[in-house]
């Protein structure tokens, strides 16, 4: 992203079917794993495939997780709420993500 600063549409759509399907993999095991902090930083790009990495701050799902982690930025209400989360976080995640490669930025960034 530092080179291109944004992506188009269906560059953009490409690497987010990417990103849905690496989730949708974690989502199903069981329990579910929670990536937990899906941002651009942690993506990388390989062969022109992404592939999500750093899972420092994801976790098994149990019933109500409370940890309150992750970058200011991409974090969903529940999150910031503290009012517990579960692998829905990961699709606020996503949309955040597939914002900022459209747009070459977060939509929350106070820039």
């Amino acid at each position: 992203m530092k080179e291109e600063d944004y992506f188009s549409e269906e560059i953009t759509k490409k690497y987010i079917i990417d990103v849905i399907q690496a989730v949708q993999y974690l989502h199903e095991k069981d329990p579910p794993i929670i990536h937990r902090d899906i941002k651009p930083e942690n993506v990388l790009i390989c062969n022109n495939t992404l592939k999500i990495a750093d899972f420092g701050w994801s976790n098994y799902q149990n019933d109500h997780w409370n940890t309150y982690c992750g970058t200011p930025d991409y974090l969903a209400p529940e999150m910031i709420l503290g009012t517990g989360h579960d692998e829905s976080l990961d699709v606020w995640g996503i949309g955040v993500l597939m914002y900022e490669l459209l747009h070459g930025e977060p939509p929350f960034s106070p820039s």
